[in-house]
């Protein structure tokens, strides 16, 4: 009877540890591929950015949100020519999946 109750304990602590353990590996895999996505994301934005300059483009009023691939641009550019341009480019650094272009022509005094 003591040895059936001692399996008994020993499973229950088994069973008890590893799900603990399963749920501390779910959570670190699941915080390094946030870091993962956070690092991608960075990493194009710097792509994008570096695109922009490289065309010339004042992109100091241009901000850019980037998540997964999709590309955000918000903020104002001197001419209207440089809203279309600016979208073509940030589309065309690898790996932009999306681009939403809500640029605007600046006004003077601004």
């Amino acid at each position: 009877m003591k040895l059936i109750k001692s399996i008994i304990i020993a499973a229950a602590l088994a069973t008890t540890l590893g799900t603990t353990y399963a749920q501390d590996v779910s959570k670190a895999s699941t915080s390094s591929s946030k870091k993962a996505a956070r690092a991608q994301n960075r990493q194009l934005e710097n792509s994008v950015r570096k695109a922009l300059d490289k065309e010339k483009l004042d992109a100091s009023d241009i901000r850019l949100k980037v998540k997964n691939g999709d590309v955000a641009l918000e903020g104002t550019v001197q001419r209207a020519e440089e809203i279309q341009v600016a979208g073509n480019v940030a589309k065309s650094v690898k790996g932009v999946e999306n681009v939403q272009n809500d640029l605007t022509l600046r006004t003077e005094g601004h």
